[in-house]
């Protein structure tokens, strides 16, 4: 087994392999060249830098809910565009925005009926069909436990409100 303090990039590096590709993080200090391989084959890009692309990823994945959130959104179809697993996807995602996908995706859905309500004399079940909810009970589940009202309490009191 190596001496790890023989190595002192480990210390400041993350091990990575990456498409088969060799990176090396250039604030390492390491003065192999960006294109070798270390010992094991593997190449090393810093901690900030994945975090960047995953990050990235998952703002990507956020983009696509918003713009699509009417449609069924598939948690396989979202990991998929992430390049994860659908478990490790949930994991990064969650972390990321303080919310599992599916919450996520409620919520995005909620905002949308709440503005919806306010600016619309749409029936509930034509803006929960354009919201992407299954039908009016499921949204008016959901905007009770996320609001405290249902959507028809809501939409009377903001109409009172705005008069």
């Amino acid at each position: 087994m190596p001496d790890i303090a023989s190595m002192p990039q480990l210390r400041r590096s993350k091990l990575c392999l990456q498409g088969g590709a060799v990176h090396e993080a250039a604030s390492l200090g390491v003065e192999r060249e960006a294109d070798e391989p270390d010992r094991a084959g593997f190449c090393r890009v810093s901690a900030a830098e994945s975090m960047t692309d995953r990050y990235g990823r998952m703002r990507e994945v956020a983009a696509f809910i918003a713009e699509n959130y009417a449609t069924k959104l598939q948690l396989a179809d979202l990991a998929a565009m992430a390049g994860m697993s659908e478990s490790r996807f949930k994991h990064v995602f969650a972390k990321t925005f303080a919310a599992t996908p599916g919450r996520y995706i409620t919520t995005i859905r909620l905002n949308a009926a709440r503005r919806l309500l306010e600016e619309t004399d749409d029936l509930l079940s034509d803006i929960a069909t354009a919201t992407g909810f299954f039908d009016q009970s499921h949204m008016t589940r959901a905007f009770k436990a996320m609001r405290g009202v249902t959507p028809g309490e809501y939409c009377r009191r903001h109409r009172s409100q705005a008069k």
